[in-house]
C-alpha cells in the first residue's frame, strides 16, 4: 500500500473580511434552526461533521440533527491565518452541509456568534479570512455585514503559517 506524501509548502489565497457588532446584520434562516454552544456534551454529534476538536464554537441543529457549525478564536487563542493580538473575534471553519446551502445558515450563525461573543466578551470586531475561490461565502459574508479587508497571500510549510494576518 503506498503512502500519502505530505504536501511541505502550500499556498493559500485568501481574502480578509471584518465587522462590527453594529454592522451585522440580523440573518434569518427559512427554516426553523436551532443554534446551540458546542459542548463535550453534543460534541460527538458533531465530530461526523468536523473531525478536529476546537476551543469554542455554535452547531445548528435541523429536526434535531446537525447541519452546520462555526467555531471562534478571541485574544490569545491560536488560529491558522491570523495573529490575534487584540480584543477581536475570528470565525473560522465555518460548514454547511451541502444539502442545507442556500438558505441563510451562514448569516444566521455568524450573526447567532456575534451576538453570544458581545454579549459574554464585549468584543466589538468580528474577522473571518474565506479562500478566494469560494464566491458563495464571500456573497454569504456580505449579507451578514462584514466588509472587504485585504488580499492575504499565506505560506505554510509542513503545516505551520510562515506569516500570519495581524489584527
Amino acid at each position: 500500500m503506498k503512502r500519502k506524501r505530505l504536501m511541505p509548502v502550500k499556498l493559500y489565497n485568501m481574502e480578509a473580511y471584518r465587522c462590527s457588532i453594529d454592522e451585522m446584520c440580523i440573518i434569518k434562516s427559512d427554516l426553523d434552526l436551532d443554534i446551540v454552544e458546542i459542548s463535550d456534551e453534543n460534541w460527538n454529534e458533531i465530530r461526523e461533521l468536523k473531525k478536529n476538536k476546537q476551543e469554542k464554537g455554535c452547531a445548528v441543529y435541523y429536526n434535531k440533527v446537525p447541519i452546520a457549525y462555526a467555531f471562534y478564536r478571541l485574544q490569545g487563542s491560536y488560529d491558522d491565518f491570523f495573529k490575534i493580538s487584540s480584543a477581536v473575534c475570528v470565525i473560522a471553519h465555518v460548514f454547511v452541509k451541502p444539502e442545507y446551502r442556500g438558505h441563510r445558515i451562514q448569516g444566521a450563525l455568524f450573526y447567532e456568534i456575534a451576538r453570544r461573543v458581545s454579549s459574554e466578551f464585549g468584543i466589538k470586531y468580528f474577522y473571518c479570512m474565506i479562500h478566494t475561490y469560494n464566491k458563495k461565502s464571500m456573497s454569504g459574508v456580505r449579507k451578514a455585514g462584514f466588509s472587504y479587508l485585504s488580499d492575504y497571500k499565506c505560506i505554510r510549510i509542513f503545516g505551520r503559517t510562515v506569516k500570519k494576518f495581524k489584527i
